[in-house]
């Protein structure tokens, strides 16, 4: 072996060993699913190990030889190999079976010990049928008075697609593939855009249910030969505002009255919806998600040179960012004044009222929306007027703070301002 390859091993092993550390979660009485690889022929080839506390670490691989490698034909033999990464095809085929090899071991940790220590799994019950199994749950969720209308739907498209009854544990891949084939054919589910992906994220979610339960050895739908529906965004759905209709919605915020700032956070109505119509137009100035406004305190604006820069820590992502903040934005936040005992530059309202008050800003300002306005909207609409001026997607993306430009494609919307603005392109 020479030395670049050997290097590229080790980078390997490296890679698996932070993994493991990433993954690792005790279990109740100490017991830890292990991963690690070894050095093999082709690459590094990946293990799983149940360690007790007693020292005595049993292997669990035929248990991921038996159940788990037959759902992956991509992955050849028993164990996952990881070639060195020279080409970019090789790094993506790594980081894919890295994925996998997550799976596992998720579905792994969810097996009683007795299973892992024998290297085996049997599950409890074998009549149940899958209709009633998911009844089951729906019904346990009515009398928790929970929400559960995605199990209730899920129960209605098993019973509409007339797929024949069957049992919890002889759930394999063809029924997934048959179930996943009516939920695509909208002339039989009546189901359009996300809503197959949903119902079927559903099903899926019921049968990992059923195996941390030992219902069912596995989750085929997990499996590398189901066909899962996709997710397709409705095209004819706009969200986000047109230049001019936030215009419009900037003057009747500013024909609004300005509130004092209350006192110890007690809200009234007045100030409720003059607040919510502010923070939605920070947001459309800034593109920042509401978690981040909602904690925005005056400590995280500086001023250097004239100029006033936001620094914080995003709370969805971690990850710490410095950006400028615009004149429009640092207007709307010098509106009120900043008092000792309120250290927040927004006061809170709730996401329902904050919602709400943005509809009825909206209808007062004299917009006609043919969809409901919410404050994620904002973050569509800086980043479609962001592009309107001709701003780079790399750009945009660093704006919303998305680590990936596929997630910053999905905000970006051809407004009926770009439409009109094909005079000018063609202009020869």
């Amino acid at each position: 072996m020479n030395r670049a390859k050997a290097e590229t091993t080790d980078a390997l092993l490296q890679w698996i060993d932070s993994v493991n550390a990433e993954c690792q979660r005790t279990r109740g009485n100490g017991h830890k699913i292990l991963i690690f690889g070894k050095p093999s022929k082709n690459g590094v080839s990946v293990h799983f190990d149940f360690k007790k506390p007693e020292r005595t670490r049993p292997s669990v691989n035929q248990i991921v030889r038996r159940h788990y490698a037959p759902l992956f034909p991509e992955l050849q033999d028993v164990d996952f190999v990881f070639k060195p990464e020279q080409t970019v095809n090789d790094k993506d085929l790594n980081n894919g079976k890295m994925d996998i090899v997550k799976t596992v071991w998720h579905n792994l940790i969810t097996l009683p010990t007795e299973d892992l220590i024998r290297g085996d799994f049997t599950p409890t019950s074998k009549d149940i049928s899958l209709i009633d199994y998911v009844t089951a749950l729906y019904e346990a969720d009515r009398r928790l008075s929970e929400i559960s209308n995605d199990k209730s739907q899920l129960l209605y498209h098993l019973k509409k697609s007339g797929l024949p009854s069957v049992n919890l544990c002889q759930i394999k891949e063809g029924f997934c593939n048959q179930f996943s084939e009516y939920l695509r054919d909208t002339s039989r589910s009546g189901l359009n855009y996300t809503s197959p992906f949903n119902v079927f994220q559903t099903f899926s979610h019921i049968l990992n249910i059923a195996v941390r339960e030992r219902k069912l050895k596995y989750n085929p739908c997990k499996s590398g030969s189901v066909v899962k529906p996709k997710l397709i965004f409705s095209p004819k759905t706009l969200v986000c505002l047109e230049t001019e209709q936030l215009k419009q919605l900037s003057a009747y915020f500013e024909s609004m009255p300005v509130p004092s700032r209350p006192i110890y956070g007690l809200l009234n109505y007045q100030f409720t919806h003059w607040e919510s119509m502010r923070i939605f137009l920070f947001a459309c100035a800034t593109g920042l998600r509401i978690s981040d406004i909602e904690t925005l305190n005056y400590t995280d604006i500086e001023k250097i040179g004239g100029k006033y820069y936001f620094s914080s820590t995003i709370r969805k992502t971690k990850s710490p960012t410095r950006k400028k903040v615009s004149r429009k934005a640092m207007a709307l936040i010098q509106l009120l004044d900043k008092r000792d005992d309120s250290p927040r530059v927004f006061s809170y309202v709730s996401r329902s009222a904050l919602n709400n008050n943005i509809i009825r800003g909206a209808k007062n300002a004299g917009l006609t929306l043919k969809y409901r306005l919410s404050i994620h909207k904002a973050r569509h609409t800086f980043a479609s007027i962001l592009a309107l001026k001709g701003y780079s997607e790399s750009r945009i993306q660093f704006e919303l703070d998305h680590k990936t430009d596929k997630m910053t494609k999905h905000y970006i919307h051809v407004t009926q301002s770009m439409a009109d603005d094909i005079d000018d392109a063609i202009d020869w």
